[in-house]
């Protein structure tokens, strides 16, 4: 092997011009090679390689169930009655700030109820109302259908349409005049995942009106740390600056876990190497 190297000392040594020109082509040669290597920073690769463990690493990147956060508004000044329509005003500002300087990083974010959804609720219990019905739905069903009951619903109708709430609900009132979608719209009462989460002005709120709700989902999933991690830094910045005085701001949810032990494991792992 010393003879090898000898070998090639000696066939440069008398050929200067080439040896660097190799010299030159090898650098940049290895200079470009390393300009696409693609580092990826991905904290599912600490989950052992295994079938079982691969499905489920593959699950956890692909699912948008797993990757929302959730925002709330806390109202800390418990010895005066809650003010949710300045609490409401809060969140919209903050909504407005995050969606400005954080739009890279945000997929969607909700925090107001959408009448769109309604009205496509109602169109599928509309269009499809046979298959929602039960037995007992068709009693009452049959006396609205009445003389007496469809008059009673209309002159319900005409005063509904001539207040206030007639803007909103023209369009329920023209596509079912006598209310049979009301009859499954009211059993999706029992569908309520949270008796202590009601609506006040389109905003999600505890009962008490102390918490407000804020729903984001990232870009990127709970896997990208690296990005996520950019993310929640920007986002605890918005939030310094953006809470105190009454209203405090905290959030939850995968993606910042995922973060957070990501940041946490390249801190340990440094401190162990260093």
């Amino acid at each position: 092997m010393g003879n090898f190297f000898y070998l090639i000392y000696r066939f440069f040594h008398v050929r200067k011009p080439l040896f660097y020109t190799v010299f030159l082509v090898t650098l940049v040669g290895l200079a470009f090679f390393a300009t696409r290597i693609q580092l990826e920073e991905n904290v599912m690769q600490l989950l052992p390689h295994e079938k079982r463990m691969d499905d489920f690493s593959r699950f956890l990147q692909n699912s948008k169930f797993t990757d929302r956060v959730v925002l709330f508004v806390s109202d800390t000044d418990t010895t005066h009655a809650p003010q949710p329509q300045a609490q409401a005003a809060f969140a919209d500002e903050l909504a407005g700030r995050m969606e400005g300087q954080l739009k890279p990083y945000i997929e969607t974010l909700r925090y107001t109820a959408n009448d769109s959804l309604l009205f496509d609720v109602f169109g599928t219990i509309h269009d499809n109302l046979p298959l929602f019905l039960e037995e007992k739905d068709y009693a009452q069903i049959d006396s609205a259908t009445t003389p007496e009951g469809v008059a009673r619903k209309v002159e319900a109708n005409y005063r509904t349409l001539i207040g206030p709430a007639g803007v909103a609900l023209k369009q329920f009132i023209v596509s079912d005049p006598l209310g049979f979608g009301y009859v499954v719209l009211n059993k999706l009462k029992d569908f309520k995942p949270d008796e202590n989460v009601e609506l006040f002005e389109d905003h999600f709120f505890t009962r008490d009106r102390r918490h407000l709700f804020l729903f984001i989902n990232p870009r990127y999933p709970s896997s990208n740390t690296a990005q996520n991690g950019v993310f929640f830094a920007k986002l605890d910045q918005l939030i310094q600056v953006k809470s105190g005085g009454r209203y405090q701001v905290h959030y939850f949810g995968a993606p910042a876990v995922a973060a957070a032990n990501a940041t946490q494991i390249k801190a340990d792992t440094h401190l162990t190497l260093a």
